[in-house]
């Protein structure tokens, strides 16, 4: 009986030895948080750490699952602890800058990655990081096209930074370069969706609706970016009075956001161009129903353009009159003049219209010329009916 009570005793010596071992707390963290048991990872990481005094791969272990249950501070404070270690920990540092970041810190996230860069220097992930960063806050343009161009030097293959790279400069109305890298990320994968559709959003950019075409044509865009490829596709056949084309393509628009204005003012267009005049007045009246946009006064501008190319006068000079107080443009004071000389056999008002329209307008152009000679015409019949100004 003795005997085996030493033997009991000696194997419940072993068993807390084993649980006061560093392996022991370090098999516990893996298998827990391979299993995503994030609570159970973390104390087997605090434990691990807490008696593995001399290395730093469990304070670093620590950090990354603190990181991965969104608890921020302790990561930090686990990362104080490894760099008092050391200093130049290249893993530890890269999670420090992943935590600027995440919390908005782009600064000092910018901080790290330069000297991430400085310590792994043909390591193209800081460079990309580092250039990422100068990207998105639009600033410091030297130092954002030689990190961008370092990236590119490491990793040639890298389209998405391309990418990054073209809308930055595409911002900046540099467009021999954006199109010089994305024409670049292209070759690299031809069907890679955004990058084509950047090129094209950069060619509509440069009223090159021929080049957008020639882009978006017969590819098959996912939900996530098919809206804004049928608007550039669409406007650009309208462009180019492909009309039919336009209104199919325009069409589809609504039906995966019905609250979009836009493709109804250019299916309205398009139907102008078709000479579908009818079609085309309920297309602007639909732009006018769905918009939120300051492009409201051109909607109704063109509807009644079309309300008169019908003979709805009447219509057409309540049309142009809202698009007039929405917007005091002297083009728009002309349209309402010839309505008003149209549909009114008193033409008075037309005639003080076209006079503020000629103040208005002090160019020589077929508008003026076509107000002077409809006030001279007006004035005289005026004068014979026996009317004054």
């Amino acid at each position: 009986m003795r005997i085996i009570g030493t033997v009991i005793l000696f194997l419940g010596l072993i068993d807390l030895h084993s649980q006061d071992s560093t392996g022991y707390w370090q098999e516990i963290y893996q298998e827990s948080s391979s299993n995503y048991r994030f609570a159970e990872a973390i104390d087997a990481a605090e434990n691990w750490a807490r008696m593995d005094t001399s290395g730093t791969t469990a304070l670093y272990e620590l950090c990354s699952i603190y990181i991965k249950a969104g608890n921020h501070p302790k990561a930090m404070r686990a990362l104080e602890n490894l760099f008092s270690k050391d200093s130049l920990h290249i893993p530890g540092l890269n999670q420090l800058a992943r935590l600027h970041s995440a919390n908005q810190n782009t600064a000092a996230a910018l901080n790290i990655y330069e000297k991430l860069m400085v310590a792994d220097s043909t390591n193209p992930y800081y460079v990309r990081k580092a250039a990422g960063i100068l990207l998105s806050e639009k600033k410091q343009e030297l130092r954002t096209f030689t990190y961008m161009n370092r990236a590119l030097e490491l990793n040639p293959a890298d389209v998405n930074l391309r990418i990054e790279a073209a809308r930055f400069y595409m911002e900046g109305r540099a467009f021999y370069i954006a199109d010089t890298l994305l024409t670049r990320a292209l070759a690299i994968d031809s069907t890679h969706q955004v990058a084509r559709l950047v090129a094209a959003q950069s060619a509509f950019l440069q009223n090159d609706p021929d080049d957008v075409v020639r882009l978006l044509k017969g590819v098959e865009f996912d939900a996530e970016h098919y809206i804004i490829a049928a608007r550039y596709y669409g406007i650009s056949l309208y462009n180019l009075n492909e009309f039919t084309n336009a209104v199919e393509v325009l069409k589809t628009i609504p039906m995966i956001d019905e609250k979009v204005d836009y493709p109804h003012y250019y299916i309205g267009l398009s139907y102008i161009g078709l000479g579908m005049t009818t079609e085309a007045i309920q297309a602007f009246k639909m732009a006018i129903e769905k918009a939120t946009s300051p492009n409201l006064t051109i909607y109704y501008e063109q509807l009644g353009q079309a309300q008169k190319s019908t003979g709805q006068h009447e219509k057409a000079i309540v049309s142009l009159r809202q698009a007039r107080f929405l917007n005091e443009d002297k083009d728009i004071l002309f349209k309402l003049a010839e309505s008003y000389d149209a549909y009114y056999a008193d033409k008075t008002i037309a005639l003080k219209m076209y006079a503020h329209y000629l103040e208005a307008d002090t160019t020589e152009n077929e508008n003026t010329i076509y107000a002077r000679s409809r006030m001279e015409e007006i004035g005289k019949e005026l004068h014979f009916n026996g009317k004054s100004e």
